[in-house]
């Protein structure tokens, strides 16, 4: 029997999971909020729609042949594609934290938050976190710019301590300001926007 060769890759919003053996196998895989897209199988002349979940079919030389809903479900995918799942990197995470008006200083619902989120990373294997500032639209550009810089490189100086512990690397935490560019709330000018005065922190 030829050897099992599993292919994992992201599909309009799917998880597809391709072998090659006796015969081919495609899997759609729900991503981990539960969200399916749709992947088209073509084979042939014909082709076949796996829009749901663990969606199935074996495609030939000649047609994509849809198997029978149920055929393949979570226990069987990780039998035959374990060793790929196993393999695969984590998703990326991300995490909003919040300031005060003009500040330096998170709320306090993002304090608790931030240390919630520190907790998660525990585990996680980061090869690469990415620290990214913003500011609502009061004020001159150049001020936003400065200060959301600022509002990330003080949570990179919050984090890197414990990061190093986790074993992560500094070279691997970047710190940037977006200014009021890519608000979360798009609002006119001088709005003082309190969903816009934040720091994303992605972890990949």
């Amino acid at each position: 029997m030829a050897k099992t060769t599993p292919v994992l890759a992201p599909v309009l919003g799917a998880l597809l999971l391709s072998a090659c053996a006796s015969r081919n196998l495609v899997v759609v895989l729900p991503e981990p909020n539960g969200h399916v897209g749709a992947v088209v199988v073509h084979a042939g002349e014909s082709q076949t729609i796996l829009n749901k979940g663990y969606a199935a079919a074996t495609p030939s030389a000649r047609s994509a042949n849809p198997l029978p809903a149920g055929a393949y479900g979570d226990t069987k995918v990780k039998q035959v594609f374990g060793e790929t799942l196993a393999a695969m990197p984590e998703p990326p995470v991300s995490q909003d934290l919040f300031f005060e008006t003009d500040s330096l200083d998170l709320t306090p619902q993002s304090t608790t938050a931030l240390q919630a989120f520190l907790d998660k990373l525990k585990t996680r294997k980061a090869v690469e976190i990415v620290i990214t500032g913003h500011t609502d639209t009061m004020g001159k550009d150049d001020y936003n710019d400065a200060l959301s810089l600022q509002r990330a490189e003080s949570i990179k100086s919050t984090l890197l301590p414990v990061l190093l512990k986790y074993g992560v690397s500094a070279d691997a935490v970047t710190a940037e300001g977006r200014g009021k560019r890519d608000l979360l709330v798009a609002t006119p000018d001088d709005t003082p926007e309190p969903r816009n005065r934040r720091v994303e922190i992605t972890v990949r």
